[in-house]
């Protein structure tokens, strides 16, 4: 029994928004349907053009350089003011083995934060300019590539939850065991 390409890909399909409106794109043909099709890539042309303007890609790629020199900034702020916390701020006397701890927990998050964004720089570059072509396909796919866009940069928060409740939960146990 021979399976069409969308049975084949199915599983791909579920996690990506971008392939779901893709699957679901292939599967109208009616005649309205090409008349919603048209009015979408007319939005979609619309959005793109009102968003990014008329700008080269050496203009888009030196705006992400510069969000990427504004977050590398942040970083860096971010771990001086943790390294301020692990001592003795502000002449308060706190834990010192806790601060130390929690203290190398953010800064190693920190750093699997910096690691994330530097990979995924070229990726942001490539998504930009693939906005313009992606405005073909319509408003609703640059919408699904919006959402991808959000869940791929957001992944480092979801990577943290995890860390931080794994922690907590080690902590907590080994507290219980020590009673």
């Amino acid at each position: 029994m021979r399976q069409t390409v969308a049975e084949s890909w199915s599983w791909l399909i579920g996690y990506s928004a971008v392939l779901k409106r893709l699957d679901e794109k292939a599967k109208r043909t009616s005649r309205s349907d090409l008349c919603k099709h048209a009015i979408d890539a007319l939005l979609g042309w619309i959005v793109v053009s009102a968003v990014l303007g008329y700008r080269s890609s050496a203009a888009i790629d030196k705006e992400v350089r510069q969000v990427s020199g504004q977050l590398e900034l942040l970083i860096s702020s971010l771990e001086k003011l943790i390294d301020w916390l692990m001592g003795n701020p502000a002449g308060l006397k706190l834990n010192k083995p806790l601060n130390h701890t929690l203290g190398h927990f953010f800064l190693y998050h920190i750093y699997l934060w910096r690691t994330y964004l530097t990979f995924l720089n070229p990726a942001l570059e490539a998504g930009l300019v693939l906005l313009r072509w992606i405005s073909l396909l319509g408003v609703s796919m640059q919408i699904a590539l919006v959402v991808d866009f959000v869940a791929v940069f957001t992944l480092h928060i979801y990577c943290f939850h995890v860390y931080a409740a794994r922690s907590a939960l080690l902590l907590i146990s080994r507290s219980s065991l020590a009673r």
